[in-house]
C-alpha cells in the first residue's frame, strides 16, 4: 500500500494583502497579547519555518523524520532561511541561546524547563532567567564543574551573543562547550 502525502497550502502574499497592512502603517496597536515566545517548541519552530516557506520535512514533519537516519527532527542546517533568519533578527536582542545536542527537541526541552523555576534559600519561588545572554556569559564560567555538567545536560555546546562595547564592533558569540573541568569559553567574531 502506497505511503499517504499530505497535501500543503499556505497563503499567498499578494499585492492586496500588501495594500491592506500598508493601511495600517502608523495606526496604533491596541491591547494585544505578549507577541515574544519564551521557548523553542517543534510547533512554533514549524510554524515560523511554515511562514517564511521553509517547510523542509526534517524539522517541520515529526512522522517523516522519524523514518530517516536522524530519527527525529533535526536542527536546521547552516544555510537554512530560517536560521537566518533567527540569527538576523534575534541576535543582539537578547532572545536566547543557542545550543547543539544530538538529543531530541523534547529531551533539550525538558532539560531546559526544569531550571526555569527555583527557589531561594529561605524557599521563596523565583523564575530564573538562564535563557538570557547576560545572564549565562556569567553564570556558566563562574560555575563548578559538576555544576556545569548538570546545566549543560543533552548540550554538547551553547552560544550566546556579547555584548558590543561600542559601533563599529563586529558581532561576536562567546562558545561555552563541555569539557573537562571547567566549560572550554571561545569567542568567534560573526562578522
Amino acid at each position: 500500500m502506497p505511503a499517504k502525502t499530505m497535501e500543503r497550502s499556505f497563503p499567498k502574499i499578494t499585492e492586496e494583502g500588501l495594500d491592506a497592512l500598508r493601511q495600517r502603517i502608523g495606526v496604533k496597536i491596541g491591547q494585544t497579547a505578549e507577541p515574544w515566545c519564551h521557548e523553542a517548541t517543534r510547533d512554533n519552530i514549524r510554524h515560523y519555518a511554515h511562514g517564511i516557506g521553509d517547510d523542509n520535512p526534517l524539522w517541520c514533519v515529526p512522522e517523516y523524520a522519524k523514518k530517516t537516519t536522524f530519527g527525529d527532527v533535526v536542527a536546521l542546517p547552516a544555510d537554512s532561511r530560517l536560521l537566518h533568519v533567527l540569527i538576523k533578527d534575534g541576535w543582539g536582542r537578547g532572545w536566547g541561546f543557542y545550543g547543539t545536542s544530538r538529543a531530541s527537541l523534547e529531551t533539550i526541552q525538558t532539560h531546559f524547563t526544569s531550571f526555569v523555576r527555583v527557589r531561594t534559600p529561605s524557599g521563596s519561588a523565583m523564575t530564573f532567567r538562564f535563557w538570557d545572554p547576560r545572564v549565562l556569559r556569567a553564570m556558566v564560567p563562574a560555575m563548578p564543574p559538576e555544576e556545569a555538567d548538570l546545566f549543560f545536560g543533552p548540550c554538547e555546546r551553547i552560544m550566546v551573543e556579547v555584548e558590543r562595547a561600542e559601533a563599529g564592533i563586529p558581532a561576536m558569540a562567546l562558545e561555552l562547550s563541555r569539557s573537562p573541568g571547567k566549560p572550554r569559553q571561545r569567542t568567534i567574531v560573526l562578522a
